[in-house]
């Protein structure tokens, strides 16, 4: 049942607030039965019957103070009501961008950024404003609804006998005509989001390649025809959502003119009475039964939100817990290593084992497809063995306690992360701005050879570097990398193809900086992967891959 997943999928603490939002519901429907009660005087005054003592301006005024009222308090109690769906909306997704995160590179790498950027914010957003906040609205509604009929019932028995004749029928046909619909419409729509998104970040980020190979006007024509597809389903949306309108009015003018035709069959009955009481409870049961149609209609278009959210909160890779303690002062030890790629991948490694001494220049080389970033990956804990394991002075590195091993590692890529932020916080990659050591950052820069670079920044280490590192040169980002490995203080560095992408004088100036890091920090120990001998001439030994 869906209510019984949403409670399953909401966290504890939300329940008492959310137990105060579900309360509001009957005060809401209370106050608007009131909105329609309040216009009855009214509509006795029209009628020429005025039982009170008051004049009709008084009594207009009075009816339009208490619409007032009613709707001051509408607008608080949604009000708390958007708020408390906005916190689920954030609660969740900061919850799936943290749960996707650790569910590891394995998992990262085989999913496309666009699509967990697209769950973790549009998904999200989705299902707490386009499922939860429409069941909510329904409820009140429908108690509305309830309330308006049980009192025509009371006051006009035969007006209460033409509201399921109007309505009834046509909720039915609308559902019947829709129902298979409206959920497929949702989940064409997402999948067209989603390749919008992956079109977009995939374009920019290779503005260069396009261009270039004179791809935009394919890429564009892609993009249009999401677009198209996403426009398509907003469309086929729209007619679904305005067809129960239609079909109302027309029900509900039908069933007055009926009532009309037939008013000599009420003996007794004030005919005028009776059309009035229909009119008004109708004026209001019409958009009662309108956001019950399209709030209907938006969960079922929203459906798919609750299932990704339920994916994307289970089985997270990595449990928190107590962080364990690692000691580095031996050795990196792999012991009889195996490992495949999920889903029917080669085996890379097949029982592998190797020794690292700490304080060593090790380098490992091998050809292209060798598994060299693969036992990178093992090595830092980001991927699990199948057999063997990774030992730091004896104790065994797994998924689950790798936090306290990559406390004393620096990793430099061949592509550096670079933050689109200032040089200060790159190279203090995860400290608040407040709290980075400025004169730390500058001594750094100087033992990494970037003064120079320093020097040409009009805002100094507070100058933003661009996305990417658009400003930077390559050797400039790899030495950005070794400067926040430094400032972290990192015990054992990992160099992954770090200078492969660089030609040879700048392959040699940053292979003489490793080799100045290495003869200031005795015990510093370096692992360094390439397939181009130069790119390890700094090394004290050599591994191959084969």
């Amino acid at each position: 049942m869906l209510i019984k997943r949403i409670i399953k999928l909401l966290p504890r603490e939300f329940y008492r607030k959310g137990g105060w939002i579900v309360a509001t519901v009957p005060v809401r429907a209370v106050l608007n039965l009131v909105g329609v009660a309040a216009l009855l005087p009214v509509l006795q005054l029209v009628l020429d019957d005025n039982p009170t003592r008051f004049s009709p301006m008084a009594i207009c005024l009075g009816v339009l103070a208490v619409i007032v009222l009613k709707n001051i308090l509408n607008i608080i109690l949604a009000t708390w009501q958007n708020r408390y769906l906005l916190e689920i909306y954030r609660y969740f997704s900061t919850a799936l961008f943290s749960n996707l995160y650790r569910k590891g590179l394995l998992y990262i790498k085989g999913r496309n950024s666009s699509e967990i950027s697209h769950e973790i914010n549009g998904v999200c957003y989705s299902f707490s404003l386009g499922v939860l906040s429409p069941i909510l609205n329904m409820a009140g509604e429908s108690l509305l609804l309830l309330m308006i009929y049980t009192g025509l019932i009371i006051y006009s028995p035969v007006a209460s006998v033409l509201v399921p004749v109007c309505f009834i029928p046509v909720i039915l046909i609308y559902v019947f005509m829709v129902k298979n619909r409206v959920q497929r419409y949702g989940k064409l729509e997402n999948e067209a989001k989603k390749r919008m998104w992956k079109t977009v970040i995939e374009t920019f980020r290779g503005y260069a390649e396009v261009e270039v190979n004179g791809a935009f006007p394919s890429i564009e024509r892609q993009f249009d025809d999401n677009l198209a597809e996403i426009s398509h389903q907003r469309e086929k949306m729209t007619i679904v959502n305005q067809l129960p309108n239609s079909l109302l009015e027309l029900s509900v003018v039908g069933c007055m003119i009926a009532l009309i035709a037939l008013s000599g069959a009420f003996e007794g009955d004030n005919v005028s009475v009776t059309i009035g009481l229909f009119a008004v409870a109708a004026m209001r049961m019409l958009p009662a039964v309108r956001t019950l149609t399209s709030g209907w209609t938006s969960v079922k278009n929203g459906l798919y939100s609750l299932e990704i959210i339920e994916n994307g909160l289970s089985a997270q890779e990595g449990p928190e817990g107590e962080e364990e303690t690692f000691f580095f002062e031996k050795e990196i030890e792999v012991r009889g290593l195996s490992f495949s790629y999920p889903e029917g991948g080669h085996k890379v490694f097949d029982k592998l084992s190797l020794k690292i001494r700490k304080g060593e220049k090790v380098g490992i080389r091998g050809a292209s497809g060798a598994g060299k970033t693969t036992l990178f990956n093992l090595l830092l804990g980001f991927y699990t063995p199948d057999e063997g394991g990774v030992y730091i002075d004896g104790k065994e590195l797994t998924v689950a306690n790798r936090g306290g091993w990559l406390r004393y590692a620096g990793y430099v890529q061949q592509d550096v992360f670079i933050l689109d932020a200032s040089l200060a916080q790159n190279i203090a990659l995860g400290v608040k701005p407040e709290d980075i050591d400025r004169k730390k950052v500058e001594r750094i820069i100087r033992e990494v050879s970037l003064s120079s670079y320093l020097d040409q920044l009009p805002e100094g280490i507070d100058t933003r570097i661009g996305e990417m590192g658009a400003k930077l040169s390559g050797g400039q980002k790899q030495r950005v990398g070794i400067a926040r490995a430094l400032y972290k203080g990192a015990d054992i560095l990992f160099f992954d193809e770090a200078t492969s992408a660089l030609d040879s004088a700048t392959e040699g100036e940053i292979n003489e900086s490793i080799l100045e890091l290495s003869r200031s920090r005795r015990d510093l120990t370096i692992i360094a992967i390439a397939h181009r001998e130069s790119s390890l001439a700094f090394c004290d030994r050599i591994i191959e891959i084969l």
